[in-house]
């Protein structure tokens, strides 16, 4: 399948990860671990996306860049409520980050980048996947 097919025939995160050949694997302790032990904060190491949603003056969700186009916002950016994290591979890290807004952190004393993800409890295939705008 070539980048148009794959696109097209992704709508949710378990047929991003079949048609991408992303391979994550759930780590959550390993956030107590960089927090707590070893006093490493997440929010300083962002590779791709945000750790906030934005909205639009309609109360639309925008990208960041289109939040902060407008003019006189009149509703502030929320903080994510991140739920599950995974350690990928830094090639796994950079399709996401090519084809999505996904938060994606990158630690380089570990050689480690982390996906976070803002939802738990349902099944992957019924999750929808967003593309960034310009590959629609």
């Amino acid at each position: 399948m070539n980048l148009t097919q794959k696109i097209n025939n992704t709508s949710n995160y378990d047929q991003l990860v079949k048609n991408f050949n992303i391979n994550p694997i759930l780590n959550n302790t390993l956030i107590d671990y960089l927090n707590f032990e070893a006093e490493i904060f997440l929010e300083d190491y962002i590779y791709n996306g945000s750790e906030y949603i934005y909205y639009n003056n309609s109360g639309l969700i925008v990208s960041e860049d289109e939040y902060y186009s407008i003019e006189d916002p009149i509703n502030d950016p929320e903080p994510k409520e991140l739920f599950q994290y995974f350690i990928i591979s830094e090639e796994n890290a950079k399709v996401l980050s090519q084809l999505s807004d996904e938060l994606i952190y990158y630690i380089p004393d570990m050689d480690l980048f982390i996906w976070a993800i803002d939802f738990f409890g349902v099944s992957w295939d019924s999750v929808p996947f967003t593309f960034k705008s310009y590959l629609n």
